[in-house]
């Protein structure tokens, strides 16, 4: 999902370089978009529709398990 949202940001600012290089076909590429949206969505709606949720996760940080992976280390003498 957060690939097709990020799509649907960068494909109207590479659409004039788009169809400088492939002329008016550059559109029927930029028509892709909005029609593989509308199969994931139809793909999603039966889960959807039964009372699920769809969740997706991006793990910005990966968390640390170690402790000995801190920076700031503090020994006993000091």
């Amino acid at each position: 999902m957060l690939v097709i949202l990020t799509a649907f940001a960068v494909l109207p600012l590479a659409l004039p370089w788009l169809t400088r290089r492939m002329g008016a076909r550059g559109f029927l590429v930029a028509a892709t978009l909005p029609a593989v949206a509308f199969v994931q969505a139809a793909v999603m709606a039966p889960a959807i529709l039964a009372g699920g949720e769809v969740v997706e996760r991006v793990e910005w940080i990966p968390s640390s398990r170690s402790p000995s992976r801190c920076a700031w280390t503090r020994s006993a003498g000091s």
